[in-house]
């Protein structure tokens, strides 16, 4: 499933971001969305997203790989992010979607939850136009694990 957003930040970057999907996918990654993190440092940026586990069996680990690219989709950083919890079969995994959640985070008590969801990067070089976020690891409660079939 691709996943595209484009969103009009106050203060920050209006970006077009993506979902990445294989062709066996077990976890849908949507909502993906990015700014820029800081006033005071250039190169801070933030990516968060929500997902979904499509597999028929609850998943404890998700790894996510984050690729930042610039205005002609040429990679200029990358990071892995290993989301941790109880992922249940089908159920929406819900990061921040938007920054005016942020400012809720101090009256939200599932924002601590939503922030597991979002992956800081510095990016020193070049300016981030797009990122792309897919899964390439699930491990399961039976101890089973799925990667991606290119």
């Amino acid at each position: 499933m691709f996943g595209f957003r484009a969103l009009a930040l106050s203060g920050a970057f209006a970006l077009l971001t993506t979902a990445h999907a294989f062709a066996d996918p077990v976890v849908d990654v949507n909502d993906v969305f990015f700014f820029k993190h800081g006033h005071s440092d250039p190169t801070s940026w933030e990516a968060c997203w929500s997902f979904t586990n499509r597999a028929d069996k609850d998943a404890t680990v998700v790894r996510f790989r984050v690729v930042w690219k610039d205005a002609f989709g040429t990679p200029i950083k990358a990071g892995i992010l290993d989301r941790v919890g109880s992922f249940a079969p089908n159920v929406s995994i819900d990061g921040p979607k938007d920054t005016s959640q942020f400012a809720l985070r101090e009256y939200d008590n599932s924002w601590g939850e939503k922030m597991k969801n979002c992956g800081h990067q510095s990016v020193d070089t070049g300016t981030p136009n797009l990122v792309t976020v897919y899964a390439i690891q699930v491990r399961y409660t039976d101890g089973s694990t799925w990667t991606p079939q290119r």
